[in-house]
């Protein structure tokens, strides 16, 4: 087979596996082994027939795919034959009873944090920037915000893949508090086309809902007094990560990585898929006491279960790392994980500064510790 480059979580899928094997400590010295199906973003057709073809090779567990599209005919798939899919990347059909543990954090308490931050700066008219249709379910909560509260929400769809169009509408109507959810692929482009369109000054605040934010260079904005808050969920200076991250430059640098947006340490998504093998092996290290969990090759058409993925499902929802690449992981009985803390990052020059954390979960989920600067430039029209 022609070999084709490999994603940034697939390298990490492969990393995370060989740190784990060459760990003696784990799995009493067992080895895990893998299968990896390249299959095209949102083919759903594609996605159930890698996912039957590795069923048949006897899997503990199925972790993928990362497209919301494809993912929900997976999911499904591991249900019928009870085996357990971890899932790094949002899912709209996630659900109690389905065959899942998902470390991507909650939608629903994702959008509370920008609505949290929303109400913190005292915003009441504010315009949303997206690029997909999914934000628009991602992002419900806050569609409903102006309903509850007083606040009047533009909606804008990207028509261009910098934004320019809707970015232009946005200065001439005067909406200067903006969020903005696009892909981390195309953030870049859309914060240098505000910068050409001279949307970079005070007189603007924008949220980015991606978690990424803090990886891409953002050099060109740091003079420029504009209000620029973020959230992350990945701190790069966090001793555990810079240990694995060292590591990861070594192995992405020899690998033959599709090229993309320069990075500045892990993003969300590789080091979800490095924390997600980790919650395999607490998972399959917790059901094999006491008894000895056997793979069994399965088959999508006669849909015999395996024995063991109950079991294993289990210890996967108690599961709980504290020490993750994405801090603290923890599921709720339905596999979600509703249970995380996200740095709350400002744009400062001299970069991008933590000053405060939103908790899900908690009653007083947002804690704001540095208020020297936060909102000061930001103004309401």
């Amino acid at each position: 087979n022609k070999q084709m480059p490999f994603t940034d979580e697939e390298v990490a899928f492969k990393f995370a596996m060989n740190t784990i094997n060459r760990n003696s400590t784990l799995l009493a010295g067992s080895t895990l082994t893998s299968d990896i199906q390249q299959i095209k973003i949102n083919d759903s057709y594609e996605a159930s027939r890698a996912a039957c073809f590795q069923l048949t090779l006897g899997v503990a567990a199925i972790v993928g795919p990362s497209s919301p599209r494809s993912s929900p005919t997976v999911q499904s798939l591991c249900t019928a034959l009870t085996v357990p899919n971890i899932q790094t990347a949002w899912n709209p059909d996630q659900v109690g009873d389905r065959y899942s543990v998902n470390l991507y954090p909650d939608a629903m308490m994702l959008t509370q944090a920008i609505i949290d931050m929303v109400n913190y700066y005292g915003w009441t008219r504010v315009t949303l920037l997206y690029d997909g249709d999914d934000a628009l379910i991602r992002l419900q909560e806050l569609l409903k915000a102006p309903a509850r509260a007083k606040m009047v929400l533009k909606i804008r769809k990207l028509r261009r893949e910098d934004g320019e169009g809707v970015l232009k509408d946005s200065k001439l109507d005067g909406s200067n508090n903006i969020i903005i959810d696009v892909s981390y692929e195309k953030l870049p482009r859309v914060l240098h086309k505000a910068l050409q369109l001279g949307m970079m000054t005070h007189f603007y605040h924008y949220i980015v809902t991606s978690l990424d934010l803090a990886t891409i260079d953002l050099e060109n904005y740091r003079h420029g007094d504009v209000n620029l808050t973020a959230f992350r969920l990945v701190d790069n200076k966090n001793p555990r990560v810079q240990e694995v991250l060292r590591d990861w430059i070594r192995v992405r640098e020899s690998s033959n990585v599709i090229s993309g947006t320069i990075r500045d340490g892990l993003t969300t998504s590789v080091a979800l898929m490095f924390d997600a093998i980790y919650v395999l092996v607490a998972g399959l290290e917790g059901s094999d006491v006491g008894q000895e969990i056997s793979l069994s090759k399965l088959n999508c058409v006669n849909r015999k279960a395996w024995l063991y993925g109950h079991t294993v499902l289990n210890y996967l929802k108690i599961a709980e790392i504290q020490d993750g690449l994405t801090g603290r992981i923890k599921f709720d009985s339905n596999g979600q994980r509703t249970k995380f803390s996200l740095d709350v990052m400002e744009l400062r020059e001299a970069g991008l500064t933590k000053i405060g954390t939103w908790n899900a979960g908690e009653q007083k989920a947002l804690n704001i510790t540095d208020k020297s600067l936060s909102g000061s430039n930001v103004t309401n029209s």
